[in-house]
């Protein structure tokens, strides 16, 4: 597998996303973190959030042996209660959260999960589909027939969600398993990428014959290009074919 990630604070005055990506011979999982909070709250929840679920997914051998939908599961779990609790004792990190989405990655297929309104799309060469689901405001109005897509990228409280980790003492995410094949790419991203930047130019840019770091430089410019005031963080995995690591 290949990957590419970029991270760009955008209009903003700090960058509160984090991300990872996986090392040499670990697990191979990617996951994308929006922080809210304010001040350093809403950083020190994003990373909170990654490093948490990085140590309790990988903390038991032999990893492959276990069930990964309960392994995720009771990763996302150890987050949402260290960033909770934390945000109890600490004056300064009062009402901080995260979104979370990841996926956990397999030769034919992946895992994914998330809490909040960063997106995992799925691209199969020509077509790119979005896998989750937005837990925000406009997206509750548009399945309701409220507004419509058009509407809820302009709306004033499109930046509301409603579900984040570490908000609440427990926090569900949203699981999917999906196949993929050779040559699939997958996108993860916060909404400074998906806010600004249409899925029709996301999809016309996956589309070029590039490489993944080129496409995540592409595809940066042209967020800040449309006037992207969020942070902008993405990653790029790619399906070169054979085992997972």
């Amino acid at each position: 597998m290949n990957f590419a990630a970029k991270t760009h604070i955008g209009l903003r005055l700090k960058n509160e996303d984090s991300l990872y990506l996986p090392q040499a011979e670990g697990v191979q999982l990617v996951a994308v973190a929006d922080g809210m909070g304010g001040h350093a709250g809403g950083k020190h929840a994003s990373s909170t959030a990654i490093s948490k679920l990085i140590s309790s997914i990988t903390k038991s051998s032999p990893y492959l042996e276990l069930d990964p939908v309960q392994r995720i599961r009771q990763a996302i779990k150890a987050a949402n209660e260290e960033i909770y609790k934390e945000a109890q004792l600490d004056e300064g990190y009062r009402g901080m959260g995260t979104t979370l989405t990841l996926a956990l990655l397999f030769a034919d297929q992946y895992i994914a999960a998330n809490i909040g309104d960063s997106r995992l799309y799925h691209f199969d060469g020509w077509t790119l589909t979005q896998v989750t689901h937005d837990h925000s405001l406009v997206a509750v109005l548009v399945a309701h027939g409220a507004i419509t897509e058009h509407e809820a990228s302009c709306h004033p409280q499109r930046n509301i969600i409603t579900r984040s980790l570490g908000t609440t003492q427990n926090e569900e995410a949203d699981f999917f398993i999906r196949r993929w094949s050779e040559g699939d790419i997958l996108l993860l991203c916060t909404d400074g990428l998906h806010g600004s930047v249409s899925d029709a130019q996301l999809e016309a840019s996956l589309r070029l014959n590039i490489s993944l770091n080129s496409l995540a430089q592409r595809l940066v410019k042209l967020a800040l290009k449309a006037g992207a005031t969020d942070n902008i963080t993405l990653i790029l995995a790619k399906n070169t074919g054979g085992d997972a690591a």
